[in-house]
């Protein structure tokens, strides 16, 4: 099932420890600032909206994300 990107929102639930994984592989969506948690950008949308592979990359953080925290949900 694909993901409308319109409405969908990206998360990251209590719980991450800052490996940086998410950050490595989709930049544009996710940061991990020194001394905290990973982030979900704010403009974040913008770019999955312009890039055609931005379901698979996002859905590939969430997946490979050790501690299983990232939630992408409509």
């Amino acid at each position: 099932m694909a993901l409308d990107l319109r409405t969908h929102t990206v998360t990251i639930d209590a719980g991450c420890i800052s490996c940086g994984m998410c950050e490595s592989l989709v930049p544009e969506v996710f940061s991990v600032p020194a001394g905290s948690t990973s982030q979900v950008r704010r403009d974040w949308l913008d770019w999955a909206q312009t890039t055609p592979e931005s379901e698979e990359r996002l859905r590939g953080a969430r997946d490979s994300c050790p501690v299983d925290v990232i939630r992408l949900e409509s």
